[in-house]
């Protein structure tokens, strides 16, 4: 899928997973990508994930609210 400037997309990340080809900025040539993450959580509509998940979202039960993916310290 392409998005075009102003686009907006809405994926449930639970359901369509997804990746991001690299991108580098060239401010010269204007194409540059402002990349904005909202987590959207709505425990009636959560569906129960898999227990490999746990790792990542801690809560896998269905109804469950979910943030953001666990990050590794250091």
């Amino acid at each position: 899928m392409r998005l075009a400037q102003g686009d907006t997309q809405f994926i449930n990340s639970h359901v369509t997973y997804h990746a991001r080809t690299p991108f580098a900025d060239d401010p010269a040539s204007g194409q540059v990508r402002r990349l904005l993450r909202v987590w959207l959580c709505l425990p009636e509509r959560h569906r129960p994930l898999p227990e490999d998940q746990a790792m990542l979202w801690r809560a896998v039960e269905a109804g469950q609210l979910r943030g953001g993916i666990a990050q590794a310290d250091g």
